[in-house]
């Protein structure tokens, strides 16, 4: 698995070393939650003053309790990628740690830094480019480390966005590649 922090990274070029990494560790060619039911069968049984069970809210047979946090990271690694496969920095800005944050908005296209990141045979372009538009999972360590698994690179690689919180805040740290049996063992499952 690659890993490389991005919180301890100081400059634009180590910036694209952990968004785009060498060419020499590329790969071989290799979901948004649904938003929540308007009603029916969420809603109140019945106006009865008497307090029965009429009175209850019915919840859908079979419904899944959602971590906010978990939808939370799904929005963000989607607005994430979309933004990476668009090669828009504006909006790469916005899930960038505050200190990384200037110096993403320093990289202009055409120059040698835009061109690192969004180099098509590194593996982060290629898994992006490949992503399907759904988040398959989302895994927490702690309260404050998050990956967000998108893309299926083999039958026993993944690729992630990795997320960190700081001051109540996630911010995207790097994607990685890790295992996936290093990837069940991670974190505790979050829907």
């Amino acid at each position: 698995m690659r890993l490389l922090n991005l919180s301890t990274l100081t400059s634009s070029v180590a910036l694209i070393a952990a968004l785009a990494m060498a060419p020499a560790c590329g790969k071989k060619d290799a979901k948004a939650p649904a938003a929540a039911g308007s009603g029916a069968a969420s809603g109140t049984a019945g106006d009865s003053p008497t307090g029965t069970s009429a009175d209850k809210k019915v919840e859908p047979t079979g419904a899944t309790k959602v971590n906010p946090q978990a939808a939370a990271l799904k929005g963000m690694a989607v607005g994430l990628l979309k933004a990476f496969k668009a090669k828009d920095l504006k909006q790469m800005v916005a899930f960038a740690p505050p200190g990384m944050a200037e110096q993403v908005k320093n990289i202009k296209p055409g120059d040698d830094d835009h061109k690192r990141m969004f180099d098509e045979n590194n593996w982060r372009w290629k898994s992006a480019a490949a992503w399907d538009g759904k988040i398959k999972a989302v895994r927490f360590s702690g309260d404050n480390k998050a990956w967000v698994h998108f893309h299926n690179i083999s039958d026993d690689e993944l690729a992630v966005a990795a997320f960190r919180k700081a001051d109540g805040k996630w911010f995207f740290n790097d994607f990685k590649s890790p295992s996936k049996k290093l990837w069940d063992e991670w974190g505790q499952p979050k829907q």
